[in-house]
C-alpha cells in the first residue's frame, strides 16, 4: 500500500488525464486544526505542505456546502481566493471544484484548474471529477487506515522489545537461585490457603524451583 502523499500524487496525476486539466490539487481536512492541508510537488518532486482555514476560497466554499463548483470564470467566482484556488506560477481561468467524500463525511477538496482543448469544463467532466472522487476518497481512507495499523503494529514491536529486554535474567542470578542452600520451607506452603504474597519477595524464585524440583519438573 502507497504512502498517503504518493497516493495523492498519483491521484493528481490520474484525475488530470481523466478530465484534461492543466493542473489538479487535493486537500484533506486537518480535523484536529480545522484547516484544509495540500500538498504540492514542485517540478523537483519537492513536496511542499500548504494549509489554508476551512472556509476560504472555493475549496472552503465546496468544504462547507458539499456541493460541486464549475466555475468558467474562476476569478469572478465570489467565493475566489487566490491564495487558495490555484497554484502559484499557474494562471487560473477555470475551476472545477468537487468535495472528496467516505462514510463519515466530507474528508477533502479536489481542484481542477484550467481545461486543456476546451474553454471550460463540462457537465460530463462534473460527472466523471464525483465518480473519481468517491474512488479517491476510498483509496485515501484505506491507506490512512493501513498507516495507522502499521504505526501500531511498530509500536507493539517495540514494546514487545523493551519487555523482553527487562525480562532477561542474568547468569549470575541463574546460579544464584539454581545453588542457593537456603531452607525455604514455609510451614502452609502446600497449603490452599497459602498467600505467595507472604513470602520475601527476592525468596520467590527459589520456592520457585523448589516447586518444580519437588514436581519433577527438573529432570
Amino acid at each position: 500500500v502507497a504512502s498517503l502523499d504518493t497516493l495523492l500524487q498519483i491521484a493528481m496525476e490520474q484525475a488530470k488525464k481523466l478530465i484534461k486539466a492543466e493542473y489538479c490539487s487535493v486537500m484533506l481536512v486537518d480535523v484536529e486544526r480545522m484547516e484544509l492541508v495540500e500538498s504540492c510537488y514542485k517540478l523537483d518532486k519537492e513536496v511542499i505542505e500548504r494549509r489554508f482555514p476551512l472556509n476560504v476560497g472555493i475549496a472552503g466554499y465546496v468544504i462547507q456546502s458539499g456541493s460541486v463548483v464549475n466555475a468558467k470564470s474562476a476569478k469572478e467566482h465570489p467565493a475566489f481566493d487566490p491564495t487558495i484556488d490555484g497554484f502559484p506560477g499557474i494562471d487560473c481561468k477555470t475551476i472545477l471544484c468537487f468535495p472528496i467524500r467516505e462514510q463519515t463525511g466530507i474528508i477533502g477538496v479536489g481542484q481542477l484548474i484550467n481545461k486543456i482543448g476546451d474553454p471550460y469544463f463540462d457537465g460530463m467532466d462534473e460527472e466523471m471529477a464525483l465518480a473519481f472522487s468517491i474512488y479517491c476518497g476510498v483509496c485515501i481512507m484505506h491507506s490512512v487506515v493501513y498507516q495507522k495499523i502499521q504505526e501500531a503494529h511498530i509500536r507493539n514491536t517495540l514494546a514487545n522489545e523493551l519487555v523482553m529486554y527487562h525480562m532477561k535474567v542474568s547468569d549470575g542470578e541463574v546460579s544464584r537461585i539454581l545453588e542457593c542452600t537456603g531452607f525455604h520451607n514455609h510451614p502452609h506452603l502446600s497449603s490452599l490457603h497459602f498467600n505467595p504474597r507472604a513470602l520475601p519477595m527476592r525468596e520467590l524464585p527459589c520456592y520457585a524451583v523448589k516447586m518444580f524440583k519437588d514436581l519433577g519438573f527438573d529432570k
